[in-house]
């Protein structure tokens, strides 16, 4: 479609379709019956003009790479803390600790994110896309989402239980449950 903007006047669907170089718009009608089908596919299934950006906002283009990053430094953390050895004391535990530190940014980082999306929603999908590609999308999205919300709290609850206090980069956070050594089993 290029360049098409659709208008929605009662009764009919009008749609402003650039031509050329000569007159900027210039408005064509269609049947009453077309306006749904047209404004599908200009708009994507459920966008509206205003909800629907051309693409992402700088906000969440930064916030998806920096969580990026730091998810992939948080692999590589963890499978590294695998083979560190308990002794000597204190040197496991630091890095767990920072491991720890790191998931509790990303678990804000996600709330940052949630937010901006809410604040700067998603372009839509391609209007070539297929319904079930597009219900798809939106599925593993959530998904995503899921996973990522669901990662740093249960690392977080899986640290209340223990023992040891749960520090953010060295700061000791206040205990809100009791140790559960029979949890670890």
């Amino acid at each position: 479609f290029g360049r098409t903007m659709l208008r929605v006047i009662p009764g009919r669907c009008a749609t402003l379709a650039q031509q050329g170089n000569s007159t900027p718009y210039q408005a064509r009608t269609t049947p009453r019956g077309l306006c749904r089908g047209l404004r599908r596919r200009v708009l994507g299934h459920n966008r509206s003009p205003m909800t629907s950006p051309p693409r992402y906002a700088p906000v969440p283009i930064a916030l998806h790479w920096l969580m990026a990053a730091l998810l992939i430094a948080q692999l590589a953390l963890g499978l590294w803390m695998i083979d560190l050895p308990k002794s000597p004391p204190g040197l496991r535990a630091g890095w767990f600790n920072v491991h720890k530190s790191i998931g509790m940014v990303l678990g804000l980082l996600l709330l940052a994110r949630l937010a901006a999306r809410w604040r700067w929603p998603a372009p839509a999908h391609p209007a070539t896309l297929p319904r079930w590609q597009h219900h798809a999308a939106n599925l593993t999205h959530a998904l995503l989402y899921l996973c990522l919300l669901v990662m740093p709290l249960s690392g977080l609850l899986g640290s209340g239980f223990t023992p040891y206090p749960v520090k953010f980069f060295g700061l000791a956070l206040p205990r809100w449950t009791e140790p559960w050594p029979a949890a670890k089993d």
